[in-house]
């Protein structure tokens, strides 16, 4: 079975898109310091964790650096 993985993912980003608005507009009007993102970090980290994702926080010595992981094999996607 293919999936149309493009066509998957901007269906998603539909149905998601009041929740990602508000995280975008949330980051926005609360800008913070490099290496500092606190706040950021937990809103998006709480977002991902409710859409499923398993989490790593405090990578390579960052505390705010994270992963988010969902699912197995292909296709993999970093951003």
């Amino acid at each position: 079975m293919s999936i149309d993985y493009k066509r998957f993912i901007f269906s998603e980003i539909e149905r998601q898109s009041d929740k990602l608005w508000d995280i975008s507009t949330a980051l926005f009007d609360e800008p913070e310091i490099a290496l500092k993102e606190f706040k950021s970090c937990k809103l998006l980290c709480d977002f991902l964790a409710q859409a499923g994702f398993k989490l790593e926080i405090g990578l390579v010595g960052l505390e705010t650096a994270f992963r988010a992981s969902l699912g197995d094999g292909s296709p993999t996607i970093a951003i």
